[in-house]
């Protein structure tokens, strides 16, 4: 398939089977764009609706690959804004939007924007492309600022004052930088 253009091909599809001990078979329509196919066999019959209710299926889009920390901790590659498109037809739920595909986006770790249909698949692209005006035309523009404020303002270099801080000094308020004595 190729993502994020207005002509995408699908792969044809396939059909998963999940057979029981006691030899019924269920099948299903696998899509083209699955990247799993959930079939399995020697499933106990009184498990049936349980694998039938974990048939998933989904397609990894893309996504950004960055830096992310917690708290303070230190800073790790994590999936950011990874978008999935996926489908769960068995949901238990009858009103649940997943049964159809929806695109779900992972914003990090285990946080996400669930269930868009393609109206909202569009209006979330539409609210990046904002973010990403608002992050170029003014984020940007201020940060720069903001150093250039800091570097002429701060008394002492942020390195200097770790390293006295771990050495067993004090720091100090002097303006907008920690100043260091003893």
């Amino acid at each position: 398939m190729t993502v994020g253009s207005s002509s995408s091909v699908l792969a044809p599809g396939r059909t998963w089977a999940i057979t029981t001990t006691s030899g019924s078979t269920t099948t299903g329509y696998l899509p083209g764009w699955a990247g799993e196919d959930p079939s399995t066999a020697d499933v106990p019959i009184d498990r049936l609706p349980l694998e039938l209710a974990d048939v998933a299926h989904r397609a990894d889009v893309g996504g950004l690959v960055m830096p992310v920390s917690h708290a303070e901790e230190e800073a790790e590659e994590a999936g950011v804004l990874v978008v999935t498109i996926g489908c769960k037809p068995f949901d238990g739920n009858e009103d649940s939007p997943s049964r159809v595909p929806v695109m779900n986006v992972q914003i990090v770790d285990d946080f996400w924007i669930r269930d868009l249909d393609p109206a909202g698949a569009v209006a979330f692209g539409e609210r990046l492309r904002v973010l990403g005006e608002l992050v170029m035309s003014q984020a940007a523009g201020l940060l720069a600022a903001a150093r250039s404020d800091w570097a002429a303002h701060s008394s002492t270099g942020t390195a200097h004052v770790l390293r006295t801080l771990s050495e067993g000094g004090t720091a100090r308020s002097s303006g907008p930088m920690a100043s260091v004595s003893g």
